[in-house]
């Protein structure tokens, strides 16, 4: 099962959020340099926006593929305080599907 499903010509976005591993509690983050690669770019598209922590994603026909969302996180630690700069990455698995349509048989009793 994909990540994330949309249909032909639909849009959604999608934020980028940094979390703790040892409490899972979200982290205050600046992101920077984000790049996606897309493997099959002919099914869907992706576009970073310019805050850098969230980007759109664009059905374009009917298919799936992985996306690899990579970004440049600058963060405090919570355990010792330390500030560190990393580069992070995500892989995201994508299913595009086609827009109902055809015909579909229905019975009325008069």
């Amino acid at each position: 099962m994909a990540d994330i499903t949309l249909t032909v010509g639909q849009t959604k976005g999608a934020v980028i959020k940094l979390f703790d591993d040892v409490t899972n509690n979200e982290l205050t983050a600046t992101f920077e340099n984000q790049e996606i690669e897309n493997t099959n770019p002919e099914f869907a598209t992706f576009a970073p926006h310019p805050s850098q922590n969230s980007f759109n994603m664009s059905g374009i026909t009917p298919g799936s593929g992985t996306a690899t969302v990579s970004v440049s996180v600058t963060y405090t630690d919570s355990g010792n305080g330390q500030v560190y700069t990393q580069v992070k990455t995500v892989s995201i698995t994508f299913e595009v599907v086609g827009t109902p349509n055809g015909a579909h048989l229905e019975v009325t009793f008069l």
